[in-house]
């Protein structure tokens, strides 16, 4: 096709064709930002209350890449083909016109080819439940993955049907920047600040730890007088009784071992967490350190309350703490 010369009514057709796909494509772009700002805004959080992540969370952030690369090609035709327009005996820019109109149709299914791909080996890894480093690993593969398959198969597809094809390093350079890019809108997602509220009430001989936020203690001890009576870290049953606001469950009914999931939108409900603990077997009468250390995202705290007991009567000198956490997890 690239050899041949097209009437102005075919290349008016084929302009008008293509200027109209832009909006088509930029339906989609609007589209994928808004299920990926629906999807990173979803925490998972096991039944034993361990925040993960999901390959399928970030499927249209693959979306949102192609259909900005998409439109530098369609902008990139529409710019040849119009100098046609004032160029009509010039045989040169006639044919790159061609030609980017055919690097159309290959990079149309060179992302169609990478987004099914991806979306493919997403569906099947939706079961693993992905720690923070493996899912960037894990994502980094996929990527790498998809793009080769789509690079080997629209360009094997283009060469049957002898289309133009772009020279190979393009392709791969691309697939570079398509990369980056995908990462990089990553970045705010697994950047996201760890924000919690504390609470520590003391009452009586029960001392009750709370937490609301979008993520769980990392470590958490409580101490009676230099003695350790809780330990988060040790702990192998669900430590904490957690409440859901705003909650979605899904539950495998073949399964019943499996692990409950629970997603919540991160700005409009968070997880509340809560454990009582009860020190009477490890107090005595007179003065008594009450020790609790805890970790959460890069913040370390430690709160020492100091406890007098006067013929079983608790008396502490602070009844409750409070304060906010902003870190990065």
């Amino acid at each position: 096709m690239s050899q041949q010369k097209l009437s102005i009514s075919d290349r008016n057709s084929r302009y008008l064709l293509v200027f109209s796909f832009i909006s088509v494509v930029l339906i989609a772009l609007n589209k994928s930002v808004s299920m990926l700002e629906y999807q990173l805004n979803k925490i998972y959080v096991s039944q034993t209350n361990v925040p993960y992540l999901k390959m399928s969370q970030i499927i249209p952030a693959v979306a949102v890449t192609s259909c900005l690369f998409l439109i530098v090609v369609l902008i990139k035709y529409i710019y040849h083909e119009a100098n046609t327009f004032s160029n009509q005996e010039n045989a040169t820019i006639q044919q790159i016109a061609n030609k980017s109109y055919e690097h159309i149709l290959h990079y149309l299914m060179l992302f169609f080819i990478l987004f099914t791909t991806f979306f493919i080996l997403s569906i099947i890894s939706e079961n693993f439940k992905y720690t923070k480093n493996d899912f960037i690993l894990s994502y980094f593969i996929f990527l790498v993955i998809s793009i080769v398959i789509s690079i080997f198969s629209s360009r094997l597809y283009s060469k049957k049907y002898k289309r133009n094809l772009p020279h190979l390093s393009v392709d791969i350079g691309g697939s570079a920047i398509f990369m980056l890019f995908c990462i990089g809108i990553l970045i705010p997602f697994l950047s996201q600040p760890t924000i919690a509220n504390l609470e520590i009430k003391y009452d009586g001989p029960d001392i009750e730890v709370n937490l609301e936020g979008t993520s769980n203690f990392e470590e958490l001890q409580i101490k009676v007088n230099d003695i350790l009576i809780d330990d988060f870290v040790a702990q192998e049953e669900n430590y904490f009784v957690s409440t859901y606001r705003n909650e979605e469950i899904s539950t495998n009914t073949e399964n019943q071992n499996q692990e409950l999931d629970v997603f919540l939108e991160k700005n409009n409900g968070y997880l509340y967490f809560t454990k009582t603990v009860d020190i009477n077997n490890y107090v005595i009468e007179g003065i008594n350190s009450i020790q609790i250390s805890l970790k959460i995202g890069d913040r370390s705290y430690e709160f020492i309350n100091p406890l007098i007991i006067t013929d079983s009567k608790y008396e502490y000198v602070k009844d409750s703490y409070q304060t906010e956490i902003n870190s990065k997890s």
